[in-house]
C-alpha cells in the first residue's frame, strides 16, 4: 500500500506495485475523513470494497467515493 504524490491514496491489493492485482483509489478529500490513515489502517488486512472496476493504464482499479465502500470483513 502506498500514498502517491498526486493527492491520491493508492491501496495496492494482492502485491506491491507494480505487481498488484488491483488498486483501491482514495482521493485526498475522502482520505481526510478516515480517523486513521487508510494506508496504515488497512495495511496487511483483508478488506471488502465495493464500487465500479475501471482500468487505468491497463490495470484494474476501484475508486471509492464514500468511506462505507471499504470495510473490514465481519
Amino acid at each position: 500500500m502506498a500514498q502517491s504524490n498526486q493527492k491520491l491514496t493508492l491501496l495496492n491489493v494482492g502485491a506491491a506495485f507494480p505487481n498488484q492485482v488491483f488498486t483501491i483509489v482514495i482521493d485526498n478529500e475522502l482520505r481526510a475523513k478516515f480517523e486513521t490513515a487508510p494506508e496504515t489502517f488497512f495495511l496487511d488486512k483483508d478488506v471488502c470494497v465495493t464500487g465500479k472496476v475501471s482500468l487505468y493504464r491497463d490495470a484494474p482499479q476501484i475508486v471509492i467515493y464514500k468511506k462505507e465502500q471499504i470495510q473490514l470483513p465481519k
